[in-house]
């Protein structure tokens, strides 16, 4: 598993703010979990661990800072 499996999508519009995280490795890759956003990583990284229990909290941390500096 590496982070680069990880692909996902921030909608501009939402009323509540939530990714679209696809796992492209998983056992259905087209299919979005949606996940809380933050712009803390460290809430992120806990709520991508609550979508993903795979997740260790270094993996966490390093996709939550991928995907905040990429929404920036």
């Amino acid at each position: 598993m590496s982070i680069k499996d990880f692909d996902w999508i921030k909608p501009e519009t939402a009323v509540v703010p939530y990714l679209d995280i696809f796992y492209r490795k998983g056992m259905f890759p087209n299919l979005p979990n949606f996940c809380m956003f933050s712009d803390n990583k460290y809430e992120l990284a806990t709520n991508l661990r609550s979508c993903f229990g795979f997740l260790t909290l270094h993996k966490s941390t390093l996709l939550a800072e991928k995907i905040i500096g990429e929404s920036e």
